[in-house]
């Protein structure tokens, strides 16, 4: 209801200043300022006055808000991807931040995320075959600066988005070592030619990160009673039985699948 409401606005608006015939910077501008003006409202009114706290309606006008103010900022750069990226990464960020907005806090995730991946392919040579190295000396230690950070109480208001983060980071270090994401993304990705048998560079490393990552994950979530880590580790050991699966099938899904579950099960 309130995004209808608020593209009900956002119409009379557009057609207001499109009367004028006015420019993409124009365009953008407003775009920019109408998104600003939009997120001015929603602190000072909706959640200063009305006292809204994540009733879907201070929800939709921080969406609304953002999508505005990363689109005008895409405008004013000729939708230049990296402007674009950072612009989006400081807006969620800010909205992360004051509004304790997990979607918000996933979308910056992402976006740093996809930041790194996007400068170093964009390097070429070398650069783009560190990339498995270098998402998981990144995000190694953001782990543990995450997880110091949800001891301290100063910073309880944000636990839950500190704990996505940690299953977040856990996750794209599992995954930059996983073999099937690498084989996949350089084939698809850096054209890596691959004949029958050949191996990708550092194959049989990923093949032993696949396995003894989940395995990391496991043995710590248990000894240390970590509920993230726990939880992580049955999905990462998911996909690595999926990993081995799809290269060395052997047929029979029903019953690998059927065996996979009964071992998540003991485990879990």
């Amino acid at each position: 209801a309130a995004l209808i409401a608020l593209s009900g606005v956002t119409g009379i608006l557009g057609l207001i200043v499109s009367e004028s015939n006015p420019g993409e910077e124009t365009i953008s501008l407003l775009c920019v300022f109408y998104g600003a003006a939009s997120l001015v409202f929603l602190d000072r009114v909706i959640i200063g006055n009305a006292r809204h706290y994540k009733s879907g309606v201070s929800e939709a006008l921080l969406y609304h808000s953002v999508g505005f103010i990363d689109r005008g900022f895409a405008g004013l750069f000729v939708f230049d991807i990296q402007v674009f990226l950072w612009a989006t990464l400081i807006v969620t960020a800010f909205s992360a931040w004051r509004y304790i907005d997990l979607i918000s806090t996933m979308v910056f995730l992402g976006v740093g995320a996809y930041i790194i991946f996007y400068e170093f392919y964009e390097l070429g040579g070398i650069f783009r075959n560190i990339i498995p190295f270098v998402f998981i000396l990144s995000f190694t230690p953001l782990y543990f600066l995450i997880r110091k950070a949800r001891q301290n109480k100063s910073l309880d208001l944000w636990q839950n988005s500190l704990l996505i983060a940690e299953a977040f980071s856990l996750v794209m270090i599992y995954a930059a070592g996983n073999y099937l994401v690498v084989r996949e993304l350089s084939v698809n990705l850096m054209n890596l030619q691959l004949g029958p048998g050949e191996e990708i560079p550092f194959g049989y490393l990923f093949y032993a990160l696949t396995v003894i990552v989940p395995i990391i994950y496991l043995y710590t979530g248990i000894t240390r009673k970590d509920l993230v880590l726990l939880r992580t580790s049955l999905g990462v050991l998911a996909f690595c039985v999926f990993t081995f699966k799809y290269y060395f099938s052997l047929g029979h899904h029903e019953i690998t699948l059927t065996l996979s579950g009964a071992f998540l099960m003991l485990v879990s």
